[in-house]
């Protein structure tokens, strides 16, 4: 356990920040962040832009690249994109180790832990940013100005004097809070915090700083600094962090350098240009004068040639039709659209499309299928080593949001032990890697197939999970409709063939059933209540009802291979 007592915390801050500008591991660490911050995000590409191509900031080039290049996060979009998958995949548990009223307060507040999110909701969204933007940043518990509440904020590595990393945990972290006024001056500010205090720390100058009882929180009830480190991704021999983009970022950059080159490109020489023969000014005849021979001509401004051409006006080839020796000339080699030729777009573009699969390869161990049809649903060609990496990634969430959720429950209840557990994180691996389209294809496929009904189950799952990926509200809708319908994987058509009128009547009427129901009834009602429901409904209806049970057909044979791994 990390404490100080006040004494030493002040000559340590002083120590620190006396000394911040030596400490090369942050120095790189808000290097680094700043790098990642113009790749991801965009902000001040331009400066990245500069130190990639290697021209000056005052040089006329740099100007135009500045003015007309565009950042790359639309890029980082796709590339992150299935990262989503770790937040969204089906399975999963939290389990609590604690009494049943702990249990209670603790659930109660993770539920509604910051600004009306829970804490997994926090994760999947700033967490989910920061991890690969900051990965030596911190997620930090804070605690409320009348210190009722805890809960979870991101502290960023440009925000950090110092701290002293104890694997993914924090032993202390010397925070600059900026400046503030203090009866009418204005002072440093800084903030201590290790496994027994927090402390404001204010000052002119470095010899001056003091604590602040007055803005210091003082003793807190985390018994640990409630802090984790973003990343889990360690530098070899080292204790820096590194981002998940790392070995893409060298790709980036020459993406950012590529990408700014064509923009240039399309800019100035996007829009072709004619070239032709001057025209002789109509008015001066050629001669740059007006009528009295002493001003300069009004129409070409001295010039003796259309400036601005009117639709008027005409390009005369000069023709002797007694000349049986002169060749009449091709307008098109004397009047021409010159411009970038189609070789050189396709050239810059396909350089960029190389890029990306480079760095898909790099991070996912595998890139998107090229289509060759532009409507088809581009895929990854190989899903498991991208379940591979989101498996890697879902086990550093789930030890920050478990650590983040013991902090919550120790500060709450200050008597439970650091040691003893106190909430349980898994994440489910049931991965949906590949687009809702392309599912909903190979279930299409395995259903002509008459597969077996527990594999069509399963894939028509999937599909929902990836078609309704982030409303939560439709996919409970549309997975308790599937598990009410009844012979969801058969038509109408086909149970009246099959089996018998009554029963495809039955499939025709679940529509009209299901459209009567509202959201909340279908949320408040188990499966097995809907599905009498419709029975019921189906009895007022006045249908005789028989026990018939699908033919065997192909539905009980053996099934040779699932369809998703085709």
């Amino acid at each position: 356990m990390a404490s100080f007592t006040p004494d030493e915390i002040i000559e340590l801050v002083k120590y620190k920040v006396k000394h911040k500008d030596k400490c090369e591991w942050i120095k790189q660490a808000q290097e680094y962040n700043t790098k990642l911050l113009a790749l991801v995000d965009g902000k001040n590409f331009q400066e990245l832009l500069s130190q990639v191509t290697h021209i000056e900031k005052s040089d006329d080039k740099f100007k135009a690249r500045k003015k007309y290049s565009k950042s790359i996060k639309d890029l980082n979009e796709r590339l992150l994109r299935p990262v989503e998958n770790v937040f969204t995949a089906t399975g999963g548990s939290r389990e609590f180790k604690m009494s049943e009223v702990q249990n209670k307060k603790v659930m109660s507040e993770l539920t509604y832990c910051r600004g009306g999110k829970s804490m997994a909701k926090y994760m999947s969204t700033v967490w989910r940013h920061t991890y690969v933007v900051d990965p030596q940043g911190l997620m930090f518990m804070e605690v409320s100005e009348d210190g009722e509440k805890t809960y979870p904020t991101y502290k960023s590595i440009q925000n950090i004097i110092y701290y002293e990393p104890k694997g993914q945990l924090v032993d202390y972290v010397i925070f600059y809070k900026g400046k503030v006024e203090v009866t009418g001056r204005v002072l440093d500010c800084y903030r201590f915090v290790d496994d027994l205090n927090d402390f404001t720390l204010i000052g002119e100058d470095i010899n001056s700083i003091r604590i602040s009882e007055e803005m210091s929180v003082g003793a807190h009830n985390f018994k640990v600094v409630p802090a984790v480190i973003n990343s889990d991704i360690e530098e070899v021999g080292t204790n820096t962090k590194l981002s998940l983009i790392d070995k893409v970022t060298e790709i980036q950059e020459e993406y950012l350098r590529d990408k700014s080159i064509l923009t240039l490109v399309k800019f100035l020489n996007g829009f072709k240009s004619l070239i032709r023969p001057r025209i002789v000014c109509p008015e001066c005849s050629g001669s740059g004068k007006d009528g009295s021979g002493e001003d300069s001509c009004s129409k070409c401004e001295g010039t003796g040639f259309l400036i601005n051409r009117d639709i008027t006006d005409e390009i005369v080839l000069p023709i002797d039709l007694n000349n049986p020796e002169q060749q009449i000339p091709n307008a098109a080699t004397i009047a021409t659209w010159f411009g970038l030729d189609k070789e050189t777009w396709d050239q810059y573009r396909d350089e960029l499309q190389v890029l990306e699969i480079l760095m898909y390869e790099a991070l996912w161990g595998t890139h998107m299928q090229n289509q060759t049809n532009k409507t088809a649903t581009a895929k990854f060609i190989d899903t498991q080593p991208v379940i591979n990496k989101l498996n890697s990634i879902s086990d550093n969430v789930e030890f920050v949001e478990q650590k983040l959720s013991e902090y919550l429950a120790t500060f709450y209840f200050p008597t439970l032990s650091v040691d003893q557990p106190k909430v349980i994180i898994n994440y489910g691996r049931r991965f949906i890697i590949d687009p809702p389209e392309a599912l909903l294809d190979a279930y299409t496929t395995a259903r002509e197939k008459g597969l077996n009904s527990v594999i069509l189950d399963r894939m028509y799952n999937e599909y929902l999970t990836a078609k309704y990926k982030g409303d939560e509200e439709q996919l409970m809708v549309s997975i308790r409709k599937s598990k009410v319908e009844p012979y969801i994987h058969y038509t109408a058509e086909q149970l009246r063939s099959t089996m018998n009128a009554q029963v495809a009547l039955q499939k025709i009427l679940f529509n009209e059933f299901w459209k009567q129901l509202t959201n909340e009834e279908i949320r408040n009602n188990e499966v097995k209540t809907l599905q009498k429901q419709f029975e019921q409904f189906v009895s007022d209806k006045n249908i005789i009802q028989e026990p018939v049970e699908p033919k065997p057909d192909k539905e009980d044979q053996e099934v040779e291979g699932d369809p998703t791994e085709e």
